[in-house]
């Protein structure tokens, strides 16, 4: 009963960052549409500091309310949560409650946080913004500052690839500009620049240099869907056949089937149905890259 609770908690926690994320994020449209300067200032929101955290509380929320089902459904399914609780004063059984509990926040955490972390921006950075800049315009990519160099440095610039990094590239720029008024500093756009939205960037091609990370993401959360239903399914099953076996039927039991029959479509309607369309992106069947919003306000709340 503890676990269940707490699993229960857990999944309102994810709940509220996502209900949070929503929230912030209409505020903040709102705020753009009074301006009326959204899209002269795009790319300074996409590199914001706002929108990376709005990107870690929805990915945040997202992945720890598929995490807390998957334990409970693990607890529900077979003994592991009578096994940790019979005697929680153990140091085994606490290394235990503190897995099926600490597991699911930190993983999330995880998934949210490696993509703005500085030791990865070579890899999950897409590109640099430049606020006053009349040579670099929106989304300063990797290829577009080589292009430069090579006018810029000549002969000089034939060492610069793709493994250069982000530091490397910054610097070039500040010499370029060393001479100016001012220092031209690059705003990093990072893995949750992708879309006004600022929430995961579940949409790649297998020419982003993420699409590997998003892509491991998505498929790990619809296995963790297909494991959700399968083990509900068994959960219905077996108490049906006891409540045959002990002679038992009535509402009970049509009330468990409804709430599980609830729970495998709204999995399915969030995580498949994104995963298809994520599929179909990568693979160039569709371009749904203007999709985001409809990510962010109809699916992904869903699953709450």
């Amino acid at each position: 009963m503890f676990l269940n609770q707490l699993g229960i908690t857990m999944i309102n926690l994810g709940d509220l960052c996502l209900g949070l994320y929503l929230i912030a994020v209409s505020f903040f449209d709102q705020m753009r549409k009074v301006s009326g300067d959204y899209c002269q200032k795009r790319y300074e929101w996409y590199s914001s500091t706002e929108c990376s955290f709005l990107g870690v509380l929805s990915t945040t929320g997202s992945q720890l309310s598929l995490f807390a089902m998957i334990m409970l459904a693990i607890c529900r399914v077979t003994t592991v949560g009578r096994i940790v609780l019979q005697d929680c004063r153990t140091f085994t059984s606490a290394v235990k409650l503190g897995i099926l509990v600490g597991g699911p926040i930190v993983a999330s955490l995880m998934i949210a946080v490696t993509p703005i972390l500085p030791t990865f921006e070579n890899y999950f950075v897409n590109g640099l913004y430049y606020k006053e800049s009349p040579l670099f315009l929106g989304t300063v990519s990797k290829a577009r500052h080589f292009e430069a160099f090579k006018v810029y440095f000549g002969e000089n610039s034939s060492s610069w690839n793709n493994e250069s990094s982000w530091a490397q590239i910054r610097s070039a720029v500040a010499d370029m500009f060393s001479r100016g008024p001012k220092e031209m500093k690059g705003e990093k756009i990072d893995f949750y620049g992708n879309a006004g939205v600022c929430i995961f960037k579940y949409l790649v091609r297998t020419d982003d240099p993420q699409w590997g990370f998003s892509t491991a993401v998505l498929t790990m959360n619809c296995l963790c869907f297909l494991f959700i239903a399968i083990s509900y399914i068994a959960i219905g099953y077996i108490t049906s056949r006891s409540s045959r076996n002990a002679g038992r039927f009535g509402g009970n039991n049509r009330e468990l089937n409804a709430k599980i029959f609830a729970i495998i479509v709204t999995d399915f309607f969030c995580w498949i149905s994104l995963g298809v369309v994520a599929f179909l992106h990568l693979v160039e069947v569709i371009n749904a890259t203007s999709w985001y919003p409809y990510f962010s306000i109809l699916i992904l709340p869903i699953n709450s």
